[in-house]
């Protein structure tokens, strides 16, 4: 009992918050109701003006690990990331949004693979995503990168980006502290794709664990930090621009040949498929418009998708499949084997 005792890893949470009062109380409540408690919770306000603050303050009276540090002036969302993770103390840190939640089992099963694989610089799962109301809609990654709990090594890893990368998700993932540092923390000129790029560059380092288990809710909103960033070209283009900075400046053969274009191709997919999914077959021509910017669209692109908005109910799903397509964003192999895979666990019956 003493060696297992020794062995385990410290725990640290470090939660980002600005003005997120109406959710927050739900996300530090569930790092809270964790099997296996956080030594220590940092949650860094980021100056905000709501009643965030008070219902952090009222969750932390009597808690010796939960510290609240309240910021005078704003510094963005990675700024207070990298304040946190230079504050935490712990082996492995984890740094969940105030507008998401993680399940009960997030910490013991995620530090549980990391002690187990100890060269896993992070450990990722799945979430499921909800409404701000907390009804389901789906669950992400679509494609797993495993179908049972394990470790990619570095090569691997890097194999796997080749043919699909969405399967790191920063809602429910566990950092090995030393190695994020080492890399210097999370890249303020990245924006919304910090921790996205921070998790590849990990994985071709050192690999990563992954659990296909949903550890965690990822909560759609509408003013999500991520989403709203690849909502207008602009900002798609700029962001585009600064991760293939980041790409090209890597040692080469670190990522796979021509990563840096085909990471283009998948951020434009994402965000033309956010875009078709919360207009549906309804999107006005303005809207139409922006989707196609975001594709970077040929004209043949932009006459597939005007056509498709005549056909009612099936104009999302022709519309994606379409841009699929063309930008692919994925190994259509890969994609299909885990959409069988998937149909088969569920069988005839299954809800």
């Amino acid at each position: 009992m003493a060696d297992e005792q020794h062995n385990r890893s410290r725990l640290s949470v470090v939660m980002p918050n600005y003005n997120h009062g109406r959710f927050i109380g739900a996300a530090l409540g569930a790092v809270l109701a964790q099997t296996r408690p956080a030594d220590e919770i940092i949650v860094i306000d980021d100056a905000s003006e709501d009643d965030s603050v008070d219902i952090v303050a009222r969750l932390a009276a009597g808690r010796d690990n939960l510290t609240l540090v309240r910021r005078k002036r704003r510094g963005g969302a990675v700024s207070a990331l990298n304040e946190g993770l230079e504050r935490a103390t712990g082996d492995v840190v984890a740094f969940p949004a105030a507008d998401d939640m993680l399940l009960p089992d997030f910490l013991a099963e995620t530090a549980a693979m990391m002690e187990r694989f100890p060269d896993a610089p992070f450990c990722s799962a799945c979430v499921a995503m909800i409404d701000a109301e907390g009804g389901t809609l789906g669950t992400r990654p679509v494609l797993r990168p495993m179908r049972a709990s394990g470790y990619a090594r570095a090569a691997e890893a890097s194999a796997m980006l080749g043919r699909g990368d969405n399967f790191f998700l920063g809602h429910v993932t566990l950092y090995r502290r030393a190695r994020v540092v080492e890399l210097g923390g999370f890249d303020a000129s990245l924006g919304a794709a910090t921790d996205a790029m921070l998790q590849r560059r990990l994985a071709v380092r050192w690999g990563f664990a992954f659990i296909p288990k949903v550890l965690g809710c990822w909560r759609m909103h509408g003013a999500n930090y991520s989403v709203g960033s690849v909502g207008a070209p602009d900002s798609l283009d700029r962001l585009i621009e600064a991760c293939q900075r980041v790409i090209s400046a890597e040692p080469p053969g670190l990522f796979p040949q021509g990563y840096g274009e085909l990471f283009e191709r998948r951020m434009r997919f994402f965000a033309a498929r956010q875009a078709l999914v919360q207009h549906g077959g309804g999107a006005s021509a303005d809207e139409l418009a922006t989707i196609l910017r975001l594709a970077r669209a040929t004209p043949l692109d932009r006459l597939a998708l005007q056509m498709f908005r005549y056909l009612g109910s099936a104009s999302v799903a022709l519309s994606l499949g379409w841009l699929a397509m063309r930008l692919r964003p994925l190994a259509l192999t890969w994609l299909g084997s885990e959409y069988l895979h998937r149909a088969f666990a569920r069988g005839p019956h299954s809800a």
